[in-house]
C-alpha cells in the first residue's frame, strides 16, 4: 500500500481446510487494513464443499459433497467444483 498505492489487493480464504478461527483472524486483518475479502466459507458464498461456518442442513452439505469432491474418499475439489466457483472467484477479483 505504501509502495503501491494504486495496487489492487484482495484476500480469498479458503473453504474447506481452514479453521474457522484463523479465518476470523485474517479477516480482522483485512478489516484493519481496508483489504477485501472473498470468504469462500462466508454466509454471502454460494455453498462449495464442506459446508459453512454457519448451520446448515447436513442434507445440503452432503449433496454439495457428493457433487463437487473427486471421490467418497478425497475431498478435494473436482473439475466441476472449480468451473463452479471459478464464477464467484473471476467475479471478486474483477471488483477489485
Amino acid at each position: 500500500i505504501t509502495r503501491n498505492p494504486f495496487a489492487k489487493i484482495g484476500v480469498i480464504i479458503p473453504d474447506a481446510w481452514m479453521t474457522d478461527a484463523y479465518a476470523t483472524i485474517i479477516r480482522n486483518i483485512c478489516a484493519y487494513w481496508g483489504i477485501p475479502y472473498l470468504d469462500l466459507k462466508g454466509a454471502d458464498t454460494p455453498l462449495g464443499i464442506g459446508g459453512k461456518y454457519t448451520e446448515m442442513s447436513d442434507t445440503a452439505k452432503s449433496l454439495r459433497n457428493t457433487a463437487f469432491q473427486t471421490s467418497d474418499s478425497d475431498a478435494h475439489p473436482n473439475e466441476k467444483a472449480h468451473e463452479y466457483r471459478s464464477t464467484f472467484i473471476e467475479n471478486f477479483l474483477r471488483s477489485l
